[in-house]
């Protein structure tokens, strides 16, 4: 197993579950399951501490960006939660693969972030 850090990162995925009288489906977060990885590397992504105001509420919120690497065992989607120093952060975008010099995947890469306010 490739030592990327020191982090342990909790991958939290919630089933998609049919909703009661619609037939929408939706996240049920209440019976999701934590994969824990460690040998991670959490940093702070360039720009992370930028306020951003939402413009049809007038809101005023913080968001606080982070770039994780991980084993290239980490399974991650766009759809999951990310638990780290007992926090809940959101995945922004695809995971990323990042292969050695033999072809083989050394490490994969994706961000998360948690807003405020």
């Amino acid at each position: 197993m490739n030592n990327i850090g020191r982090e342990t990162v909790g991958v939290v995925r919630a089933p998609l579950v049919q909703g009661g009288r619609s037939a929408s489906l939706h996240r049920s977060w209440a019976t999701a399951t934590t994969t824990n990885y460690t040998n991670c590397s959490v940093q702070p992504f360039l720009m992370s501490n930028k306020l951003v105001v939402e413009m049809e509420d007038q809101r005023e919120f913080a968001s606080q960006v982070y770039r994780v690497w991980g084993p290239p065992d980490m399974d991650v989607k766009s759809t999951d939660r990310i638990m780290w120093r007992g926090k809940l952060y959101d995945v922004r975008g695809p995971m990323g693969t990042f292969p050695d010099l033999h072809g083989r995947v050394h490490h994969i890469q994706f961000l998360m972030i948690d807003r405020e306010g």
